[in-house]
């Protein structure tokens, strides 16, 4: 599996990561998913940010980690050449 995710490009990479999430954060709104961290934050007067800033930092980061596994798969196919 990791053999046909290496021959992809970072970009094609940040793709895949992006649809996944997005789908994933779908189904959290439409099944209203909520655990008991929202349910506490909502009870206190604590700064809590939005869940579109939770998403797009976790999307941010994601996007760097690609970003730095395919560098890093880069580096070692120039190694192994």
């Amino acid at each position: 599996m990791f053999k046909k995710i290496s021959k992809l490009n970072a970009y094609q990479l940040i793709l895949l990561a992006f649809f996944i999430t997005g789908v994933i954060n779908i189904s959290i709104a439409y099944f209203e998913i909520s655990g008991v961290s929202n349910v506490r934050s909502s009870q206190t007067d604590i700064f809590s940010p939005s869940s579109k800033v939770i998403g797009t930092v976790w999307m941010l980061l994601i996007a760097g980690l690609l970003y730095s596994f395919f560098e890093v798969v880069k580096k070692e196919d120039v190694i192994k050449a």
